[in-house]
Parts: structure tokens; sequence; C-alpha cells
């Protein structure tokens, strides 16, 4: 999809892989992937056009200091996280292998799709009018650890 879509899909997918290996921040990406911010930016803004990354600043704030990037769609999560290291052994035929591989990292990969699934879950108790809690919007919050 990326050859179709972009000029320079290496670059792209090193982001995409930077990003569902755990670097979500601008310039752990930009570290990760060998190039400045301001590439960085662009490709990333780009990313964010086609649908597959999303920046998002915890809720109620509007800094762009603190702002991450995620993987929007857990199927690219998924493939960008375990499939380029477990490529081998799956192209082998040995599922069971790289299941074991995968098996330690799956509930960190979970817990956004958890997360997802239970904002998704407020919503429609609050649209239901089953929602213990009026609210207007709904969104994540994290801070800087020390």
């Amino acid at each position: 999809m990326l050859k179709q879509e972009v000029r320079d899909p290496a670059l792209y997918n090193a982001i995409i892989t930077a990003i569902a290996t755990g670097c979500s921040r601008l310039v752990e990406i930009a570290n990760k992937v060998g190039e400045n911010t301001s590439i960085c930016t662009a490709y990333l803004k780009n990313l964010t056009a086609l649908g597959l990354i999303k920046r998002e600043v915890p809720y109620d704030e509007d800094s762009s200091r603190r702002s991450v990037y995620t993987i929007e769609d857990n199927m690219f999560r998924f493939w960008y996280r375990f499939i380029p290291e477990n490529r081998s052994v799956i192209s082998r035929g040995a599922a069971e292998l790289a299941y074991k591989n995968i098996e330690p990292e799956i509930s960190h990969y979970m817990g956004k799709a958890f997360e997802e699934i239970c904002t998704h879950y407020l919503w429609r108790l609050l649209l239901a009018g089953k929602s213990p809690v009026n609210f207007l919007s709904l969104g994540r919050w994290w801070w800087r650890i020390r």
C-alpha cells in the first residue's frame, strides 16, 4: 500500500516500525530512523493524512510538547510490531515458535486495543442513556516519568 501512496516507502516503513516498537515522541522516532526531526515531521504528517498513524496529546491539553504518535489501525500495529522480526520463522511454517516470540509482548500490544474497546463501550453506554456518568469527550492522559 505504501508503495502506491508515497515516494519513499523505506523511510515511511522505518517510521511506522519505530512507532510500533515503542518510539512515540518525535525525537525518539527521528533518532531511531536516523533522520532529523524536520524531515520526520513531514513524513509523520503524510502518514497521519493517510490514516495510518495518529498524533495524540494528553486529554484536555493543546501542548505539542507532550504529543505522542501511535499507529491508528490495530492490524498495522500488530504487523509492524511482530511480523518483521518473526518473518523468517513464519515463512518456514513455525507458527508455534513465532507465537513463543510474540506472546511475552502481547499484553502490552493489547493494552491499547483494550483502551479503544473501553472508549467505544463508554460512548455506546452514553448514547444509549445508560452511562452512570455524563461526559462530553473522552481521551487519554499521561505524564512524564522522571
